[in-house]
């Protein structure tokens, strides 16, 4: 609780087991009085560990997308009467243990504090490189951006936006990498954040295979073999509305 005001930590996750438990343990618990995982269709065990660590655990049929996850985790947590709601990735892309300074300190004090100074330069070193192979990985399919991750080994991490920059023509993109497993493809799609013509639905298209999510943005998983042939289809049902 903060100033007499009810603190609530959301965690969107997706295939996040490998670092859950290590993000749990630095939650500062003096300050935070609840916290809500909503697992979006993992395949690795996250809704277990979450459920075994005592957490409420919040589990969606199907991998419906991190727009659609973000959106179920902060209904849940009003629903609950949260007064401030707090997302905390279960990847561990930062430490839980930064909670309270950003509570209690000026924003220029946080970003003095030498964890953060680090994972800033930390930050901007992932975002040149994912520049990079954003751009060796990336073609313009009509008016849908097609990014093919699949040959990357780690994926890289950074800005999803950039490649509307890189191609402002566009009103759709898509994404294709290796899912928690190589037999598995995770194909996710959104429309662009600059350019709004687009009509697709784009969470009516991954429901077709077996995923789901908003009519903005949408993911499904399929399997490796074949998935270029229902990635080509997946393109093609969304340039139809491009």
């Amino acid at each position: 609780m903060i100033d007499g005001l009810g603190v609530c930590v959301v965690m969107p996750a997706f295939n996040a087991a490998a670092t859950l438990e290590r993000t749990f343990e630095e939650i500062p618990f003096d300050l935070v009085d609840r916290v809500i995982l909503v697992d979006d269709g993992s395949r690795d065990g996250t809704s277990e560990i979450s459920a075994r660590l005592g957490v409420e655990t919040i589990v969606h049929d199907s991998n419906l997308g991190y727009g659609a996850n973000q959106k179920t985790c902060y209904r849940e947590a009003l629903r609950r009467g949260a007064d401030v709601v707090v997302m905390l990735h279960p990847d561990y892309q930062y430490t839980p243990k930064l909670l309270p300074a950003m509570a209690e300190k000026p924003i220029q004090e946080v970003l003095e504090l030498p964890s953060v100074r680090d994972r800033v330069r930390q930050l901007l070193d992932q975002d040149r490189e994912f520049r990079e192979k954003a751009v060796a990985h990336t073609r313009l399919d009509g008016k849908v951006i097609v990014t093919d991750f699949r040959t990357l080994n780690p994926v890289p991490v950074g800005n999803r936006f950039l490649v509307y920059t890189l191609f402002p023509e566009a009103t759709v993109s898509v994404r294709i990498q290796h899912a928690a497993s190589t037999d598995e493809v995770s194909v996710s799609a959104g429309r662009s954040i600059f350019n709004r013509e687009s009509r697709a639905n784009i969470g009516v298209v991954m429901s077709l295979y077996g995923g789901g999510g908003q009519p903005g943005a949408g993911a499904c998983v399929v399997p490796a073999a074949g998935a270029d042939q229902k990635v080509d289809e997946i393109v093609a049902a969304l340039k139809r509305n491009a």
